[in-house]
């Protein structure tokens, strides 16, 4: 039976997680400070609604924790709260859950160990399974996650070093990357499961963190590159002697050539010169990015387009003044 129950209003401290909660790791905390944020700008989080099931002497929650925990570190264990209680068994707990978190797409690693937990249940549960299985286990509404990335997600999760799996993000700006350094994308995960030998997936991480050449696509290139290169070089480049930028060159097995080498001296001294104007330019245009929304988050309003226009005209100012001292050149007015 799966209609409702009852509906009431108990105490927040009256509910536990979904059992299955746990294996999905730690919550995100930059989420539920997103929601804390809601509630301080308006009312509706008292008017949450949760579905429960009873368990004994209290109720565990069916989908929706970092929602819950925003409200109880917002107006305290006491608050009161509508639950609608329903009678779900474990699978049925397990399916709600999942679907609740695959059906956004804003946390990668959440709907990755997702779906490796819809696996290990219909491993233990069932003879036979395949992806289709899987992905039928966790639609909702019609609504299936693609084949594709269904694919690539677990082959991520089972192949790549537990070290990096906790720091996979997804890049949402072209500033993130500056923001928080001690981290690797969708793509470089991806790229990185291909290598069976979890040591050098680290080394190779910690070879994408520290080069200059921090454009995604073009690293995706050179790790393409690094596995046609000579033994010493991928050494080199695995104990961080070597920066990648040396593979673009690459020709047969090594680079050799005299001329080759002081091109690619002179290459990487360009790249530091301008990486730094490069930087600060990003982090300018993050913070002018956030202002405009926060400003327009405040007035619950679009800024109108003469108030944008007189602020990027400060941001090209101020990336004028950046690239001039970084040429030595003189400020030309924008």
């Amino acid at each position: 039976m799966l209609g409702t129950l009852r509906k009431m209003k108990i105490k927040i401290s009256e509910i536990k997680e979904n059992p299955f909660r746990k294996e999905l790791g730690i919550y995100n905390e930059e989420q539920i400070a997103k929601i804390t944020e809601s509630f301080k700008m308006s009312d509706y989080g008292k008017d949450q609604r949760f579905e429960v099931r009873r368990n004994e002497n209290s109720y565990e929650l069916v989908y929706g924790h970092h929602r819950l925990l925003a409200l109880k570190r917002y107006y305290g264990d006491d608050s009161e709260i509508e639950i609608i209680e329903r009678n779900y068994d474990d699978e049925q707990m397990l399916r709600e859950l999942l679907r609740e978190n695959l059906i956004r797409d804003h946390d990668w690693y959440l709907r990755m160990l997702s779906l490796a937990l819809a696996k290990k249940y219909l491993k233990f549960h069932k003879k036979e399974y395949d992806l289709k299985d899987i992905l039928h286990f966790i639609s909702k509404e019609n609504k299936i996650m693609r084949k594709e990335e269904a694919e690539i997600l677990l082959r991520i999760y089972e192949n790549l070093a537990p070290e990096l799996l906790i720091k996979i993000k997804k890049m949402e700006s072209i500033y993130s990357k500056y923001k928080d350094s001690d981290y690797i994308n969708l793509s470089q995960a991806r790229m990185l499961s291909f290598f069976k030998d979890k040591q050098e997936q680290l080394d190779l991480a910690n070879a994408l963190k520290n080069s200059i050449v921090q454009g995604t696509r073009e690293q995706l290139q050179l790790l393409n590159r690094y596995k046609k290169a000579s033994k010493e070089l991928q050494r080199k480049i695995r104990a961080g002697e070597t920066d990648l930028i040396s593979l673009r060159n690459i020709r047969g097995s090594e680079i050799d050539s005299r001329e080759e080498r002081n091109k690619e001296y002179e290459q990487i001294e360009k790249f530091k010169h301008n990486f730094s104007a490069n930087k600060q330019a990003l982090y300018i245009y993050s913070c002018l990015s956030d202002a405009i929304k926060n400003i327009e988050k405040l007035n619950k309003k679009k800024l109108d387009s003469k108030t944008r226009l007189s602020l990027e005209r400060i941001y090209r100012k101020t990336i004028a003044v950046l690239t001039a001292e970084i040429n030595k050149k003189e400020v030309i007015d924008v």
